[in-house]
């Protein structure tokens, strides 16, 4: 995957849990939390690529995904790593 969208509230796993078993496992997929309280802190606690809250405009997600994909690709490009985006 390119990148992943997380939910902060899921069934079975949360967001949390999930993205850090994601890193455990060495899995450094661009991440994007959702949630409708407390996504851009989780953002900078997890510290994931960017962060969205809920309600959103689908439009508007599809910005986000693609600023983490730009900045993860630039990245890639030039050997830094890429910082989270400031929201």
């Amino acid at each position: 995957f390119d990148a992943i969208v997380l939910d902060l509230q899921m069934p079975g796993m949360d967001g949390r849990e999930a993205h850090q078993e994601l890193r455990r496992r060495g899995i450094a997929t661009p991440t994007l939390i959702i949630s409708a309280h407390g996504a851009h802190e989780a953002r900078k606690e997890l510290k994931a690529s960017g962060a969205i809250e809920k309600p959103f405009d689908p439009p508007e997600l599809v910005r986000r995904v693609a600023r983490v994909l730009t900045r993860h690709s630039q990245g890639r490009l030039t050997g830094n790593p890429m910082p989270p985006l400031s929201d």
